[in-house]
């Protein structure tokens, strides 16, 4: 029997965001090198790039500001200003809350951007 203790959601986040990552380790989007990333909905997770020390993240529930704060990233819970060349959005399983951070995600993308978003199997996905 393993004595860890299972974080909840730990696992599903990080299978969402690897997923969220994947079309920039497989090649098939631009890099991340030097763009304006925004991640709304943001998630500490062993999947997130070295890079997203340089993101801009928001997130407005503060046990994931805290983990998010546990790996030395800072997340605010207010929508940052600005256009982003990046924006990816790791889907909440409620709907209405999940159609409202695209919507804030949209508005931030710079001509030209790139919307990346993820949902797991039993959040929608």
């Amino acid at each position: 029997m393993d004595a860890r203790v299972a974080q909840p959601g730990k696992d599903e986040d990080d299978d969402v965001l690897r997923t969220l990552m994947l079309p920039f380790a497989e090649d098939l989007l631009p890099r991340l090198e030097g763009a304006r990333v925004l991640m709304l909905n943001a998630r500490a997770s062993a999947a997130l790039p070295a890079e997203a020390r340089g993101w801009r993240l928001q997130q407005d529930f503060r046990p994931r500001v805290d983990a998010l704060a546990a790996e030395g990233l800072e997340a605010t819970p207010e929508l940052p200003s600005g256009e982003f060349d990046f924006v990816f959005l790791p889907a909440p399983r409620q709907r209405q809350h999940g159609r409202a951070l695209l919507a804030q995600a949209w508005s931030r993308l710079a001509k030209g951007g790139v919307l990346v978003a993820c949902a797991g199997n039993d959040a929608g996905g």
